[in-house]
């Protein structure tokens, strides 16, 4: 579940939900999620989701410290400061609140798993550069908590170390079959393939459920180049062209130029039989940026053609 795509906003973001109460010191819950966009009632709307075969793994950080002008920020410091840091987790009292259709239960949770722990004392004198990354002294508690899988619906999860110092973080769990996850579902697998044929049967159901979405084919294409055959590339370069032709015959706003589409497709074609006739020697690849195909020599890296397109 690590790693996550750019389109679901760059494998790496969490949502991160903490409460600071009457003390300095605070918790805070950090989970990774994917993320689609919807539209309901008419608005835009953001989704933020688990999937059913994935693990909930949970990176908590326990932050203990207290400010000497906020004289309530002492509360449980002491008590804080005193935690083991091969034990201090244990201490996390977890609950797991499921709520479908309104109705909230609490969720019985399977024993958790540390997959990563770690104790730093931080702050503006630290001895290690790494730790002087806090503006006043301060001890950091860390860990990578794995829950396991979760049936589909809606969630908060809660931890608490001591009363008022807690957090919780709110997500739902779905299949990778509903409509608005589907494609989400499907490219985070076609990005941890770990075969092109796993890669391309992935992507070429995505092209299905969006043929319009040509970034997929040339994608697609990409990777064929490398590990698939001339006469599929082929078919996926006719993909690409009935899709353009099609923005051609259409209507109005949406009626574009196609003549250097279909112009830059057919020299493209022509070049592949070459190219597929000395794979060995050659590579292939895309520039995005100025959106051209290079032959180079895998011996020299010399760019020996370019094909160039004047649209993106």
């Amino acid at each position: 579940m690590r790693g996550l795509p750019p389109a679901a906003v760059s494998l790496a973001l969490a949502l991160t939900l903490c409460a600071s109460p009457v003390g300095a010191s605070t918790l805070t819950i950090k989970v990774p999620y994917h993320s689609s966009v919807f539209e309901e009632r008419g608005e835009r709307n953001l989704g933020y989701a688990l999937f059913t075969d994935e693990r909930l793994v949970a990176d908590v950080q326990l932050d203990v410290y207290r400010l000497p002008q906020q004289r309530s920020s002492s509360a449980h410091y002491e008590e804080l400061m005193k935690l083991s840091a091969d034990a201090w987790h244990e201490r996390l009292a977890w609950v797991l609140v499921r709520s479908d259709n309104g109705v909230r239960e609490q969720v019985e949770l399977p024993a958790p798993r540390v997959v990563r722990n770690r104790m730093r004392d931080r702050g503006p004198n630290a001895p290690l550069p790494m730790n002087c990354d806090a503006s006043t002294e301060c001890r950091t508690f860390e860990a990578t908590i794995d829950f396991g899988p979760l049936p589909a619906g809606s969630y908060v999860l809660s931890a608490t170390i001591a009363e008022g110092v807690a957090s919780e973080f709110a997500f739902d769990v779905r299949t990778g079959q509903e409509p608005r996850w589907r494609d989400v579902y499907l490219e985070n697998k076609a990005i941890h393939a770990k075969t092109y044929d796993e890669y391309r049967t992935l992507t070429l159901e995505r092209i299905r459920l969006a043929p319009e979405k040509v970034s997929l084919v040339w994608d697609l294409i990409d990777r064929s180049l490398q590990h698939g055959t001339l006469e599929k590339t082929r078919s996926y370069v006719a993909m690409v062209r009935s899709t353009v032709e099609r923005r051609g015959q259409a209507s109005g706003a949406k009626k574009i130029d196609t003549g250097r589409s279909i112009e830059f497709l057919r020299k493209f074609d022509e070049e592949l039989g070459d190219y597929f006739a000395h794979r060995t020697e050659w590579s292939m690849s895309r520039d995005v940026k100025e959106f051209k195909y290079m032959i180079r020599s895998r011996r020299t890296g010399e760019v020996l053609r370019e094909i160039r397109s004047d649209e993106r």
